[in-house]
């Protein structure tokens, strides 16, 4: 008991993954570039209460690619997707408005290396297994909706409910693995509340009484329930 008790865990958990081929677990500070996205917007109509308005995103992998052998890796970059969206805005009277919105996250396939598991207990594959596959990320469904309160034509608050299913991923390659154990609880559905708070002089830069168009916002949110999220 005494010995086990002076065990370093720490120390003890960096010797196991590095005899594995991961990097250590250690404090971190690191600044990189993103994924880069491209957005446009067209309108279909506006009228005096209500617009709407289709918004594609295209997301390119100019981020830090995947990393099979850094367990700390955030692992979300390096990829190529597109966003859909529809929107439909409505004011009601005269400083509410509703957005119901809908949207539909592709990815596009793409290779990366990949530790790919001997079997279901293999939770930690060693460098030997690692080998490029082809990933085909699940995509994403959203439908929301926010609901804003303009106190002033600088200063707005919203609210704002949603709900994402994400498919499950698929990976293949061209050695007999079990790719299928990379897809293992790799879809997920969320339950998400968002506040934010809006301030903007785009209105008034339009009416000319502000020099400059500018836009602050501050958005916290939170999952209220999900699965594998």
């Amino acid at each position: 008991m005494d010995a086990a008790f002076n065990i370093n865990l720490a120390k003890a958990t960096n010797e196991a993954l590095q005899a594995r081929g991961y990097r250590a677990l250690n404090h971190r500070d690191e600044t990189f570039l993103g994924d880069v996205q491209f957005v446009s917007v067209y309108k279909f109509y506006e009228t005096r209460k209500s617009a709407m308005i289709y918004m594609a995103m295209l997301g390119l992998p100019t981020g830090p690619a995947y990393d099979p052998s850094d367990l700390m890796a955030i692992n979300i970059f390096g990829r190529t997707t597109l966003s859909n969206m529809v929107a439909y805005s409505h004011r009601i009277g005269s400083r509410f408005s509703l957005m119901p919105y809908a949207t539909y996250l592709l990815n596009v396939e793409d290779k990366v290396s990949a530790r790919v598991p001997l079997n279901e207990e293999d939770s930690l594959p060693d460098i030997n297994s690692e080998q490029t596959v082809s990933r085909s990320i699940g995509n994403t469904a959203v439908i929301g909706s926010n609901v804003f309160y303009e106190l002033s034509d600088s200063w707005t608050f919203g609210a704002a409910y949603e709900a994402s299913q994400k498919k499950e991923n698929q990976y293949r390659g061209d050695r007999d693995s079990r790719y299928d154990l990379l897809s293992k609880n790799t879809q997920s559905a969320a339950q998400r509340v968002k506040g934010e708070v809006t301030y903007s002089t785009v209105k008034s830069y339009l009416d000319k009484s502000k020099k400059i168009p500018l836009m602050f916002s501050c958005e916290v949110s939170d999952v209220i329930a999900g699965m594998n999220y």
